[in-house]
């Protein structure tokens, strides 16, 4: 079994809780990295509002919302962009394009044009900002080191799952006087990131910028590898594929699943927020007691996958509410350790020139599983669809059981794993 006991990252896991807490960089890092992911929270509710209000129908925003999501499968090769220039150097020209793209599709939208314009500003907008989380997260490294890097990932979680509930919030208010106002919202957080990725600009605390040598995907050993034919990278790819399917499933069958039992959207609230709560309490626990455990990563995220694909399937338990919460408990407590675990094991595989389009390319991933499970919901009774939720999961185990598990070890790699 081609693996190892303990990771380089783990192996010099020694920051305290204090320590990132206590280190400005990451605050100023996350603080810009918190703007650029608000843009992408904001748009299924923004697009769906401008649409209602302008064309009086939510199927425009729906066609808005699809043409974005498709634009942003480009993420790996902007990502590859951002490697080849550096991306403190290039992030704030993407994010400076993506607020003139907003604000040409607030432009179209104010002015009601037709909705073929409409859906093409908006498959622009996902043209040019795609990749852009991916860009910021490779950046995160060079401010806090790899001896923070999972304790890092943990505060973040809490930052990133307050974007969750203040994007909605902030489209909401956008929109009380002008249907396109969460648009024009969308292009001022877009501007905002941009000056704020400016100013990062020379603010990392003795980490270099990736050297532009390292972009030809050197392992550090004096071998070539692509990301593309690495059996190690597209394990992880797989794995935010179903990480992103058990997630979405939890997440858009909330509410329909709330009024099985003949409740409101609060209820559907209430499960969502059960997600956010044990999110972060396993952000924690994973951080806190991960280096003790003498599991590989790998084994880590295939424990938590199969985890997730159990509570997928328990929330499919008829006439029990009680399965269905311990079932959302389930899913929640896993979700922030497995995203920690796929960004750790992914900044340790790939080459620091390669960082940006790997972020782009795991991020996007992730966003192709919640679109498996917004069809499966479309496609599929309630019960089966959370069945299935879980089933993206066997992909990640037989590629691992079949693959990854035979294949030829590389020495950069084989110490990431």
């Amino acid at each position: 079994m081609a693996e190892t006991r303990a990771t380089p990252t783990t192996a010099r896991e020694s920051a305290t809780w204090r320590d990132v807490i206590n280190h400005s960089p990451f605050w100023q890092w996350a603080a810009v990295a918190s703007l650029t992911r608000m843009t992408p929270f904001m748009t299924a509710l923004g697009f769906v509002a401008a649409s209602i209000g302008v064309f009086g129908s939510d199927a425009i925003g729906g066609l808005m919302m699809t043409a974005y999501v498709l634009a942003n499968l480009v993420a790996p090769l902007n990502g590859r962009i951002h490697d080849r220039f550096g991306a403190s150097r290039s992030l704030p020209w993407q994010l400076a394009l993506g607020a003139i793209a907003f604000g040409m599709l607030t432009v179209a939208l104010e002015r009601q044009a037709s909705s073929s314009i409409v859906i093409a500003s908006a498959a622009g907008c996902g043209l040019v900002t795609a990749g852009m989380s991916g860009a910021m997260r490779s950046t995160l490294a060079d401010f806090v080191g790899t001896s923070m890097l999972r304790r890092a990932l943990a505060v973040d979680a809490f930052l990133l799952e307050a974007c969750v509930v203040l994007a909605p919030l902030v489209v909401v208010l956008a929109t009380i006087r002008f249907a396109w106002g969460g648009v024009a919202a969308m292009a001022l957080f877009t501007s905002l990131a941009a000056c704020g990725a400016v100013w990062l600009r020379g603010r990392t605390p003795g980490h270099p910028v990736p050297a532009r040598e390292d972009r030809s995907g050197d392992n550090g050993n004096g071998t070539k590898r692509s990301l593309w034919t690495n059996p190690r990278f597209l394990f992880w790819i797989l794995v935010s594929v179903s990480f992103g399917h058990v997630l979405g499933t939890a997440e858009t069958g909330a509410l329909p699943l709330a009024r099985t039992y003949g409740m409101g959207s609060l209820a559907g609230a209430i499960l969502i927020g059960t997600l956010a709560v044990l999110s972060m309490a396993g952000a924690f626990a994973y951080a806190s007691f991960a280096d003790r455990s003498g599991w590989s990563e790998i084994r880590q995220a295939l424990m938590f996958l199969v985890v997730m694909a159990i509570g997928s399937a328990g929330l499919a338990i008829p006439d029990l509410w009680l399965a269905v919460l311990v079932s959302m408990a389930l899913i929640g407590f896993c979700t922030a350790p497995l995203n920690i675990l796929r960004q750790t094991a992914v900044e340790g595989l790939v080459p620091p020139g390669r960082r940006s389009e790997a972020f782009a390319t795991l991020f996007a991933a992730n966003g192709v599983g919640f679109a498996l499970a917004g069809l499966s919901l479309a496609a599929f009774p309630l019960p089966l669809m959370l069945i299935l939720g879980g089933s993206s999961a066997t992909l990640s185990i037989g590629y691992w059981q079949f693959v990854v598990r035979h294949a030829t070890p590389v020495a950069a790699v084989e110490g990431a794993n």
